[in-house]
């Protein structure tokens, strides 16, 4: 867990290097390519190295007092937290390189390494085990292949760009830019994990572990959903970013693809949870889990739904380099959200406390629209049609809680999709004429 929450520590400059990177691909500043990215080596190798000596010095003091590791495995415990501690320079050099070759759209080359690094995540302390039951063995080997993992990263960068291999010192201006940008990306980083698990800690002081359980499990299965979501977004980011720097035309092309995809992407999925939540549930975890959460999974489903709107307009915002305007939304957020939790969690329970984080990102939509509309005026017209999703949601979610039995919601459901198919067929017709008219 500690090793893959050590990716914080590369400040949002790996997101930064693959929109400047972009920029520079688009508009054929090849040879200035070399000096962005040997800064952002240089700041991350600091990062890294102070990351490492703080997390060598916490050892000890987390080891014996904080996480009350019996006397026996604390010196065990030290030796293991100062070796994760030693890989934080390898993580975050590693969330370098995919930021470059992001930006470089080569994603089939980052999954042909993540995928066996995410096996040998857990397959090498299980292969550890064979021989030794010691945790500081079973880290050595999780942190010899985040190493491996990091040398062919940055293999393919080199290959990507020879002009890399000769080193170059660290420029003042891209490390002015790169800072600047990624300090942002770093408050969203931090402020929006702290107000997704701030629900459970409510839950958990204010109500019982129990209820905890209820509202995690339905929220742990659908946040999964964010991979589908990121996937989407992280292929369309450096495309957007390029497009904005030279061509403005293609880039609301691209826009309004990407908002699409997320919103038909993940319609029947959130539908499917929401119109089914008591059956779902029932069937996963039994009657009474079903009894107790099927209304809060209802709400949860509803806010993943809307959700996707939310993800556009970021992304599309960092693209145009103003990360500072989302940060300053999430931390914009943070209060009336505490109270909101406060009051509707006491009053409602777990039903509320669904509700607060419904209304929540209800609000983070609108706001981000309005923002993005401002920001970037040549998608006025695009944020004027995620208005129209969040109203079609809205409704869609009114029709479902009145409803009632499991035949008219399956109706309503089957009325859904046809609509989706529908829509679906004529945006995959539209985009397919699009591509042959471009070839």
């Amino acid at each position: 867990m500690l090793v893959g929450y050590f990716s914080l520590f590369d400040m949002g400059i790996g997101r930064a290097l693959t929109k400047f990177t972009a920029e520079m691909i688009a508009s054929g500043e090849n040879s200035e390519l070399p000096n962005l990215i040997w800064s952002a080596l240089w700041l991350v190798g600091g990062f890294g190295i102070l990351g490492m000596i703080i997390g060598i010095s916490a050892s000890y003091p987390l080891s014996t007092y904080l996480l009350n590791v019996p006397n026996h495995l604390q010196r065990e415990g030290i030796i293991s937290l100062s070796l994760a501690s030693i890989s934080i320079p390898f993580v975050i050099v590693t969330a370098i390189c995919i930021g470059i070759l992001e930006a470089y759209q080569k994603f089939s080359s980052i999954a042909l390494v993540r995928i066996p690094l995410g096996i040998m995540t857990y397959v090498s302390p299980i292969l550890s085990m064979q021989f030794t039951p010691s945790l500081v063995a079973a880290t050595s080997v999780l942190i010899f292949s985040r190493m491996i993992a990091t040398l062919i990263y940055l293999s393919l960068v080199f290959l990507q760009s020879p002009d890399m291999i000769r080193m170059r010192g660290i420029s003042r201006v891209y490390a002015r830019k790169l800072i600047l940008y990624g300090g942002w990306i770093t408050v969203s980083n931090i402020v929006s994990p702290v107000m997704i698990y701030m629900d459970r800690l409510f839950i958990g002081s204010m109500l019982t572990l129990t209820a905890v359980t209820y509202y995690s499990a339905p929220f742990g299965m659908l946040s999964n959903l964010q991979i589908l979501q990121q996937s989407v977004t992280g292929t369309f980011f450096p495309a957007l970013a390029s497009a904005l720097a030279v061509d403005r035309i293609e880039f609301r092309i691209l826009y309004n693809r990407m908002a699409d995809s997320l919103f038909l992407l993940m319609f029947p999925i959130s539908a499917t949870a929401f119109l089914f939540a008591p059956e779902l549930l029932r069937f996963w975890l039994g009657e009474e889990f079903s009894n107790a959460a099927s209304t809060p999974m209802r709400w949860l489903a509803f806010g993943w739904m809307i959700s996707v709107i939310a993800n556009a307009t970021y992304s599309v915002l960092q693209c145009a380099g103003r990360p500072d305007l989302t940060a300053k939304v999430h931390l914009f957020l943070i209060l009336p959200y505490v109270f909101g939790l406060f009051y509707l969690t006491k009053t409602a329970g777990i039903t509320g406390t669904a509700l607060a984080w419904v209304l929540r990102i209800m609000i983070q939509v609108i706001i981000l629209n309005i923002v993005t509309e401002k920001s970037i005026r040549i998608l006025a017209r695009e944020i004027r049609i995620g208005y129209i999703k969040l109203g079609l949601c809205i409704t869609f979610a009114g029709a479902g809680f009145f409803a009632g039995n499991l035949q008219n919601r399956a109706i309503l459901y089957g009325v859904a999709l046809i609509c989706w198919a529908t829509i679906s067929a004529r945006k995959y017709l539209t985009w397919n004429n699009v591509k042959l008219k471009e070839n």
